[in-house]
């Protein structure tokens, strides 16, 4: 078989992938939250570093900017909360190098 050639599969295969593939794509996921924060919910999320969070909050104003949803986002460290209010631009710092 050829690469990229499609191939038949039983739906339990099927099943199985889908199970292991996770729900959402990352820019579904963060509409979603921040659809939620909007309607009254406030999230917090906290990662193994801070540059998983910087590039989380970066994500997260990207999908803000297209929703044009008004959600405080603010990150201290390796967490990140939000909930609903006026949306504050971050002010980030340059680079270490």
């Amino acid at each position: 078989m050829k690469p990229g050639e499609p191939k038949e599969i039983t739906k339990e295969q099927f099943d199985e992938f889908a199970k292991r593939t996770g729900g959402h794509a990352s820019y579904g996921h963060n509409q979603i939250i921040l659809t939620e924060a909007e309607k009254g919910k406030y999230v917090e999320m906290e990662f193994e570093n801070d540059r998983r969070a910087q590039s989380k909050q970066t994500a997260l104003y990207v999908a803000r900017r297209k929703l044009n949803a008004q959600v405080a986002i603010v990150r201290k460290g390796n967490k990140i909360c939000l909930g609903p209010g006026k949306y504050m631009p971050s002010t980030r710092g340059g680079k270490k190098k």
